[in-house]
């Protein structure tokens, strides 16, 4: 997977490096275009890793910026939503928002009258 970012600087490195494969191909015959070539290589691939070190820090600045905005966790709430299944009835009264029970649960209203 490639990010828009990292298309140039591989296209870079792939420069830089068929610079310098061409710079010891032509070795062979004349000298004079070797030490160009070379030099033009070199600098290509290392201005490419320039930029992906820079965009791998800006990534990683931006993502602990991120991380830093988010809220932190409220671990109170698990405390609450244990307390509140803990006292919950049946899955009458779960189904309908606390507003019945089935009949088989003990706080039913029907069940309350027939004790009392």
């Amino acid at each position: 997977m490639s990010s828009p970012g990292t298309v140039l600087p591989t296209a870079l490195i792939a420069t830089g490096v068929g610079l310098l494969a061409a710079a010891v191909m032509t070795g062979a015959g004349s000298p004079w275009p070797v030490p160009a070539a070379a030099a033009l290589g070199a600098w290509t691939t290392f201005s490419a890793a320039a930029r992906l070190r820079t965009a791998s820090a800006r990534r990683r600045e931006a993502v602990l910026a991120e991380r830093a905005a988010r809220p932190r966790y409220d671990h109170a709430i698990d405390d609450q939503i244990t307390i509140a299944i803990a006292g919950a009835c049946c899955e009458v009264w779960w189904t309908t928002a606390g507003t019945s029970h089935a009949p088989y649960c003990p706080h039913s209203f029907d069940q309350t009258l027939k004790e009392g």
